[in-house]
């Protein structure tokens, strides 16, 4: 007896469709149904699954220290702010996240480095590790 193909195989599974598109019969395998349907009671019956199953990952723990290390990096220069009781701290953390100082009115991009730079460099890091991961994980 002849086997499936393998192309059959991996779009179908070993199914009786697959078996029927083998056969050369691309239609259907269902018999069309009379006009007249009585309800009859269905069985429960347990639903094979024929190929590739899918196997889903559990939560990565990388995720979650990467959650953890962009939200340190998000509201570390406000915890250092109010750490370091620079009066007043609004001002401070305004100046961090923006690079704007409201109390002298001018703009300066190291206040705005001070605020975002542990987050681009967070940011930075976990892209190149997943860069790296990735290479890795192909050799």
């Amino acid at each position: 007896m002849v086997g499936l193909p393998r192309a059959i195989i991996k779009k179908y599974g070993v199914t009786k469709k697959a078996w029927a598109v083998f056969r050369g019969r691309r239609k259907s395998t269902h018999s069309r149904k009379s006009a007249r349907h009585t309800k009859t009671r269905s069985v429960n019956r347990t639903v094979r699954r024929y190929g590739r199953r899918s196997h889903r990952g559990g939560k990565s723990l990388i995720s979650g220290i990467e959650k953890i290390g962009t939200t340190v990096a998000l509201i570390g220069p406000a915890v250092e702010v109010i750490l370091s009781k620079r009066q007043p701290p609004l001002n401070w953390i305004v100046a961090r996240y923006t690079g704007y100082s409201l109390d002298q009115g001018e703009f300066q991009w190291n206040r705005l480095v001070e605020g975002w730079g542990p987050v681009v460099g967070f940011t930075a890091a976990r892209i190149g590790a997943h860069k790296i991961m990735g290479l890795l994980r192909r050799i």
